[in-house]
């Protein structure tokens, strides 16, 4: 009988540790992901507040292209701020969505960019 609680209380150990271990990779996963939306949103941001300033001050592209880039603009400051605010709470699954649409606003600004002939030789 001995034989079989010892077996028994080590496989029961061997679970609950592989448990944390899996618990604190996927903490350290989140972590990361949660810092590269992060980093992802300050570059996004920046590169709106130019591009805005780049739509008011247009003066040599269309007025058509300049309201199509500022719908561009619009929709990217929405889905910066929304991303922003759900960012400290939001779960692994969450996070990975969240990327995709954060990728998304940034193809966007490069679309204003473009419309705008905004884009700068550096």
């Amino acid at each position: 009988m001995w034989p079989a609680i010892a077996i028994t209380a080590f496989f029961l150990a061997l679970l609950i540790t592989a448990h944390r271990f899996r618990r604190t990779e996927l903490q350290e996963e989140t972590a990361a992901l949660r810092h590269t939306v992060e980093v992802n949103l300050d570059i996004l941001e920046a590169e709106l507040i130019e591009l805005t300033a780049a739509a008011r001050t247009q003066t040599n592209v269309s007025p058509d292209a300049v309201e199509k880039a500022t719908q561009l603009l619009r929709s990217s400051q929405t889905i910066a701020k929304n991303a922003r605010q759900r960012l400290q709470l939001a779960s692994n699954e969450e996070l990975e969505k969240m990327l995709g649409l954060v990728f998304g606003a940034m193809n966007q600004s490069t679309d204003a960019r473009r419309l705008l002939n905004a884009c700068s030789p550096r």
